[in-house]
């Protein structure tokens, strides 16, 4: 069980690192949403660097992949003094998860296709940004509404339990709470900006917690 526990504290402070690698390499673009808005500055920033959107989206899957490893030690260390608490965060993290992993091969796979359209058609490559981006906003919905609840439920259960801190247990409420929150001000950066923030905090220092088990 330690064990558990242990690798997927590792895997909590890996999955950090790695989802900030791909935040900087994704901004780093130019593609903010303003840009994303306009269909035609989408896809001017888009044929720009199409494989540099391909690498973020490449880290973007693979630190949420690892995160996976991580709610699975987090369930672990919640399943005994709250097992209903932890199931719910597992099932709710694992929605979540699926939700984030398929928007990034959705921008892996599809600005590329993009790029690769807008050297023969402007216009079909922007009809063809606003279809992509309609899916991308309903994985993300996905993925942000189901890790936010999962956090939510995950610092219930340590305020309760007192398993890992009462402070930990608050950041993971902030962190859901803000994560849902962002959802529903997406042309705000100051959300977005502080949900990606807060929710590498959360991974790392509940990573290291659970490490020290």
């Amino acid at each position: 069980m330690d064990r558990v526990q242990r690798n997927g504290g590792t895997a909590g402070i890996v999955g950090a690192v790695i989802l900030v690698l791909a935040f900087l390499a994704f901004m780093s673009t130019g593609l903010d949403p303003e840009a994303a808005s306009d269909p035609s500055k989408a896809v001017a920033v888009i044929t720009q660097r199409p494989s540099q959107f391909a690498a973020a989206g490449i880290l973007f899957a693979i630190g949420t992949l690892v995160t996976l490893v991580f709610t699975v030690g987090l369930n672990s260390r919640l399943r005994e003094p709250a097992p209903t608490r932890a199931a719910a965060f597992l099932y709710l993290a694992i929605v979540g998860i699926a939700g984030y992993v398929l928007d990034s091969i959705l921008l892996w796979q599809g600005m590329p296709v993009i790029a690769a359209s807008a050297a023969k058609d402007q216009v079909a490559a922007g009809q063809t940004w606003l279809a992509l981006n309609a899916v991308h906003l309903t994985f993300d919905a996905v993925g942000g509404t189901s890790v936010g609840a999962a956090q939510v439920v995950a610092g219930w259960a340590i305020l309760q339990t007192r398993a890992m801190g009462t402070a930990l247990g608050w950041l993971s409420i902030v962190t859901g709470v803000v994560t849902i929150l962002a959802l529903f001000a997406r042309a705000s950066m100051v959300l977005y900006l502080a949900s990606f923030v807060l929710l590498v905090v959360w991974l790392a220092w509940t990573g290291s917690a659970l490490r020290r088990a």
